[in-house]
């Protein structure tokens, strides 16, 4: 429901835009900006964040604007992060759920973890610490360190 939302402001910012009701729209881009980076929806945020640039490259200082590109370029890397390791994450899944033998994929799961801590260094989102610690956990259940796993799945 939220995304629905943030979609909905986005579509009516773009109307009062055309009405000329250029603070308003600012506004609003900055609410979908802000509740887009909490729940991490990554398309809905770089939409925003190109319209305001947009919008206030005529008026905004160099400081603002370079802010925005700043922001821009990070949130541009976050998704691109969060696309590879979703490509990781289902890709390794699938392999889990065909296999009858850990052995068959044990080895992709530890180099997916590894790029997977990469990311989530690199980034902070919860999208990416979710794959992580559902491929610890199955490293765990596979070393039949239930511990280990109870602790991870507690995180």
């Amino acid at each position: 429901m939220q995304v629905f939302e943030l979609r909905k402001m986005l579509i009516q910012a773009d109307i009062l835009q055309l009405k000329g009701l250029r603070q308003e729209v600012i506004g609003i881009h900055d609410s979908v900006i802000k509740k887009a980076k909490k729940i991490e929806v990554y398309d809905v945020l770089l939409h925003s964040l190109y319209s305001k640039r947009r919008l206030i490259s005529g008026a905004a200082s160099v400081k603002m604007l370079r802010k925005i590109n700043s922001e821009i370029d990070t949130t541009e890397k976050c998704w691109m992060a969060i696309n590879h390791s979703q490509n990781i994450f289902n890709e390794i899944t699938n392999r889990i759920s065909l296999s009858s033998d850990s052995n068959s994929y044990k080895e992709d799961l530890s180099s997916a973890i590894s790029e997977l801590k990469r990311q989530t260094r690199n980034f902070n989102s919860a999208i990416l610490r979710y794959y992580l610690f559902t491929f610890l956990a199955e490293k765990a259940q596979i070393a039949r360190d239930y511990k280990s796993q109870i602790t991870i799945l507690k995180r």
